[in-house]
C-alpha cells in the first residue's frame, strides 16, 4: 500500500478548513447528524465522476481518485470528531470514578 494519499488527505482537510473556516468539516462535532449527508454528498461526486457525461479535466481515473480523496477527508474528519467525543466521555467517566472512589473513603 502506498502512503502518499495519507498526506493528500491531511493536506485536503487543511485546505478545506482554510477555505471554509468555521463552516468546514473540522468544526462539525462527532454526533452531528450532518456527517452522513456530507459523506454521502462526497460519495455522490465519486459516482458522478464515473458517469458517461461527466466533464473531466483529467483522466476518469484521476477524477475518481481525487473524489475518493475527498471522501477520505470527510471520513477521517468524522472519525477524528468521534474520537474526540469518546475521549471526552472517557475523561468524564474517569472523573466520576475518582469522585465515587473518593466519597467511599469518608
Amino acid at each position: 500500500m502506498r502512503g502518499d494519499w495519507v498526506d493528500e488527505v491531511r493536506e485536503g482537510r487543511f485546505k478545506a478548513h482554510l477555505k471554509h473556516g468555521q463552516n468546514s468539516i473540522e468544526a462539525v462535532r462527532g454526533r452531528d447528524p450532518r456527517w452522513l449527508s456530507i459523506l454521502v454528498e462526497e460519495v455522490g461526486e465519486v459516482a458522478h465522476a464515473l458517469t458517461y457525461d461527466a466533464q473531466h479535466e483529467e483522466s476518469v481515473e484521476e477524477s475518481v481518485r481525487a473524489e475518493l480523496i475527498d471522501v477520505l477527508c470527510v471520513a477521517s474528519a468524522w472519525v477524528d470528531a468521534l474520537d474526540h467525543v469518546i475521549e471526552q466521555q472517557q475523561i468524564a467517566d474517569g472523573r466520576a470514578e475518582l469522585e465515587a472512589a473518593g466519597s467511599d473513603e469518608f
